[in-house]
């Protein structure tokens, strides 16, 4: 039986994210989570990051499977995400798109471009 119209809401955490699908009187249809790592600079521990790439590849394994789960029908009116990362750093190629890049000082992986929100390397400035 198709489902229809429902609603999405995601959860960018610490440590995993989540995904509610969501019928319109508010029933929670199918929960889907897929853990996510953050990463410490080993020159400065104040610098920690995540990586937007890993964020939003685990986005889409979890709605393949509430997809697979609930059907094909499955039609979503509105997604309504929150997350705990605070910046995602990006750069212009030469090809005109945005493609990650490193949230500087001891990372060279361009997958370690978000800003992790224990980030503290600002902490100088706020006194």
């Amino acid at each position: 039986m198709p489902i229809g119209d429902v609603y999405a809401g995601v959860d960018v955490g610490s440590s995993s994210i989540r995904v509610a699908v969501i019928d319109d009187q508010g029933v929670i249809l199918q929960v889907e989570t897929k853990p996510l790592v953050y990463s410490q600079s080993n020159i400065d521990s104040r610098f920690v990051t995540q990586s937007s790439k890993q964020i939003w590849d685990s986005y889409q394994i979890c709605m393949k499977r509430i997809k697979h789960n609930l059907g094909s029908g499955l039609k979503i009116k509105s997604i309504g995400c929150a997350a705990t990362c605070s910046m995602v750093v990006m750069r212009k190629g030469q090809d005109d798109t945005l493609h990650p890049y490193p949230a500087d000082y001891g990372f060279s992986d361009p997958n370690e471009n978000v800003v992790f929100w224990m980030d503290s390397r600002a902490v100088s400035y706020t006194h």
